[in-house]
């Protein structure tokens, strides 16, 4: 399309150069003549203001930019020129992204700094991107283009689900309802009240036999350490899955360890651009041993395979499992008991 109106606008700049010299030529006066004249240097002109070549530019990004999928991002590119350059006009365009061009006018090497309203549409992380410069006249008569290659990093992430976030808070809730790390009812000590104590604490009978407010101190149980484990199965709710993931753990960060079992093996989650490289496994990949763990599985299918993963860790661990595409927790109290119906859990 761009070579046919380009070449349309050539055609129709002929056209009239035609008419103005058979006009000159037919009448023979000096109207028809400085018509002509006239003509041909508005012409040599627009074509005078494209003699400098566009591989003179270069391009340079901020990266790295972090965005979710979905989701409108912006992007920072700074144009220089190695030497000299001039155009009338100058527009850019980032093509794998979209449509829409920046423009500037009467462009004269100097620094430029434009941005780009993006929208990433798939996860995963980019570092390069074609960049089209076109450089046009003081008419828009002729056109020149030239595609280069810009290098940002890009980082596009699972896009956010607002009902994972609910649903990851009432699982926190209902953990911290659980019994685990709760504080016994054997008393370890008795000591001086201190500011900040809980009242709750306070022994009244101690307080009134010693007449000084004395806190009891209880033991604790030891906390089960948690894993929270994503089993990254390749199905077609996937990227569903990854993206409920990606949010409830957001609510957990920090508070317990996390792995990500995926094509690439099991590996702690370091850095959120794992989640922008996830890829489903086909085949489950060797996976450790755990001990005297709390796991928390986030799976993205309920798969034989799983089944009989959660009965092994089960001998050495507590085991809870979630389903993502669900947004449900699996009984897995069932597990041993209930033959396979269809490659489901029961």
């Amino acid at each position: 399309m761009r070579h046919f109106k380009q070449g349309l606008k050539i055609l129709l700049v002929l056209i009239g150069l035609g008419l103005a010299a058979a006009y000159a030529i037919i009448f023979n006066d000096t109207s028809g003549w400085l018509l002509l004249l006239f003509y041909l240097i508005f012409v040599l002109v627009n074509l005078v203001t494209l003699i400098f070549p566009l591989n003179r530019l270069f391009f340079i990004a901020d990266s790295p930019v972090w965005t979710t999928v979905g989701q409108s991002f912006s992007l920072v590119v700074t144009v220089k020129s190695r030497s000299v350059y001039w155009a009338p006009g100058l527009s850019l365009q980032l093509p794998d992204y979209s449509t829409k061009k920046t423009f500037a006018s009467f462009y004269h090497g100097q620094p430029w700094q434009t941005v780009f309203e993006l929208t990433a549409a798939k996860r995963g992380i980019f570092q390069k991107t074609r960049v089209t410069a076109e450089a046009v006249d003081w008419f828009g008569l002729f056109t020149k283009q030239r595609q280069f290659s810009l290098s940002p990093e890009i980082i596009v992430l699972p896009a956010r689900d607002s009902t994972a976030e609910q649903w990851a808070l009432e699982i926190s809730q209902a953990r911290q309802r659980a019994s685990f790390g709760e504080r016994s009812a054997n008393i370890r000590n008795f000591r001086e009240y201190r500011r900040g104590d809980s009242l709750k604490q306070m022994d009244w009978k101690q307080s009134a036999r010693q007449r000084e407010l004395i806190i009891r101190e209880y033991e604790e149980h030891e906390e089960t350490p948690t894993l929270l484990l994503f089993w990254g199965k390749r199905t077609s709710t996937f990227e569903q899955s990854l993206s409920r993931y990606y949010t409830l753990q957001k609510v957990f960060k920090g508070q317990m360890e996390q792995c990500l079992v995926t094509k690439t093996g099991i590996a702690p989650l370091q850095d959120d651009r794992q989640f922008a490289l996830a890829a489903g496994f086909e085949k489950i990949p060797a996976l450790p041993a755990f001990k005297n763990r709390q796991l928390l599985i986030f799976t993205t299918t309920q798969d034989p395979e799983l089944k009989e993963q959660v009965r092994s860790w089960q001998r050495n661990n507590q085991v809870a499992v979630y389903d993502l595409s669900q947004m449900t927790p699996v009984l897995v109290e069932t597990f041993a008991e209930v033959p396979d119906k269809g490659g489901q859990f029961s």
